[in-house]
C-alpha cells in the first residue's frame, strides 16, 4: 500500500536565494559555458575525436554493402580469394 508522502514545511525552504547562492549559480552557469564552448572548439579542430566515430562508420559501410548487394544482378557471386 502506497504511503501518503506529508506535505513539506514551507518553514523548512527558503523564500528565496541569497545574492551569495545566486552569484555561486550564476559563476557555475557561466563556467560550465566557457567549458562547453573551449570543447566545441577542440573537437572542431580535431584534437577530440568524435566518440561515436567507430560505430557511426561501420553503419555506413553496411548500408553502402547493402545497397551494392541490391544493385548486383541475379546469380552474381564474387569468388571467395
Amino acid at each position: 500500500m502506497k504511503q501518503k508522502r506529508e506535505p513539506e514545511d514551507d518553514a523548512s525552504r527558503p523564500l528565496a536565494q541569497s545574492s551569495e547562492e545566486k552569484s555561486l549559480f550564476s559563476f557555475k552557469r557561466r563556467r560550465q559555458k566557457e567549458i562547453n564552448e573551449r570543447r566545441r572548439l577542440l573537437r572542431n579542430a580535431g584534437v577530440y575525436g568524435n566518440s561515436n566515430r567507430v560505430r557511426n562508420e561501420r553503419t555506413r559501410e553496411i548500408a553502402i554493402l547493402i545497397g551494392e548487394a541490391a544493385a548486383r544482378p541475379e546469380g552474381f557471386a564474387e569468388s571467395a580469394g
